[in-house]
C-alpha cells in the first residue's frame, strides 16, 4: 500500500508518495518519493473531516516549508 499527498497552493499542485520510489497513479498524476511520515488516520461521522499527524522532511523547494514559513509571525 501506498499514500499519496496532493498539495496545491493557487495554480500549483504537487504531487508526493512516502513510498520508496515514485509511483505513476495514471490519471492522478506521477507521485514523487519524499520523506513523509504519517500517523493514524482519525475518522470522524462527518465526513468532510478526518485527521491525521504528518512529518515532513526537509527538501529543497517543499511547499510544506513555504507554508510552515508564511505562518511564522512578522516582525
Amino acid at each position: 500500500m501506498w499514500w499519496g499527498y496532493i498539495v496545491t497552493d493557487g495554480d500549483l499542485t504537487w504531487r508526493y508518495t512516502s513510498y520508496e520510489s515514485g509511483i505513476d497513479a495514471g490519471a492522478l498524476g506521477t507521485f514523487e518519493y519524499r520523506p513523509i511520515q504519517h500517523g493514524a488516520r482519525t475518522l470522524e461521522l462527518n465526513l468532510e473531516r478526518h485527521d491525521m499527524d504528518l512529518t515532513v522532511g526537509w527538501w529543497e523547494g517543499s511547499p510544506f516549508e513555504r507554508i510552515k514559513l508564511d505562518r511564522l509571525p512578522r516582525s
